[in-house]
């Protein structure tokens, strides 16, 4: 508030909202910046990740439609797709997500924190979609990567996606 001038940051205004239990709020405060000219891909990101969050799936989709996600590239898209395919599972929609996380697990394959959510993702669609052997294949591939980055947490998680593929592939359940 230097010389009676207060500054208003909207984008971190809909970050502590969203984060703070109010997505919808945060959703909101997200698309009055897009509205008021600041329409960006980040800011369409953000008000799709918090409208879907604040149970509006519908409102998420139309932020993120198809046309704005194809002209994305790198992380924001992988991004994007993951949220798409997260209102697909929401909807049971399950062949729909896994082909949404199949291309976004092309464009991280060189980003391993995004590709080890994503192959838990995709593992988990494949599942639902009655495609259990290649679950188990998403699943293998993500222990393998999450013990290659050396995070705990990943490599914990990544072994319980291939515990769950591998008793849906009829291999028994793992008592370790």
């Amino acid at each position: 508030h230097p010389g009676g001038v207060f500054a208003f940051d909207g984008d971190a205004a809909s970050e502590v909202t969203g984060t703070q239990g109010a997505p919808a709020a945060g959703a909101e405060l997200t698309e009055l910046a897009i509205k008021l000219g600041g329409d960006t891909v980040e800011r369409r990101i953000r008000a799709a990740e918090q409208h879907f969050r604040s149970g509006n799936p519908i409102r998420a989709e139309a932020m993120l439609d198809h046309h704005t996600v194809d002209r994305l590239s790198g992380p924001l898209r992988v991004m994007a797709l993951a949220i798409r395919a997260g209102m697909r599972i929401y909807a049971s929609n399950f062949h729909d997500a896994v082909g949404l996380l199949e291309q976004a697990r092309d464009d991280a394959a060189d980003i391993p924190f995004m590709l080890v959510p994503l192959l838990q993702y995709l593992s988990y669609s494949q599942l639902n979609a009655g495609k259990c052997q290649e679950a188990l294949v998403a699943a293998e591939e993500c222990l393998r990567l999450a013990e290659t980055i050396g995070v705990p947490a990943l490599a914990s998680q990544a072994l319980a996606t291939r515990a769950n593929a591998r008793f849906f592939n009829g291999l028994g359940v793992d008592e370790a």
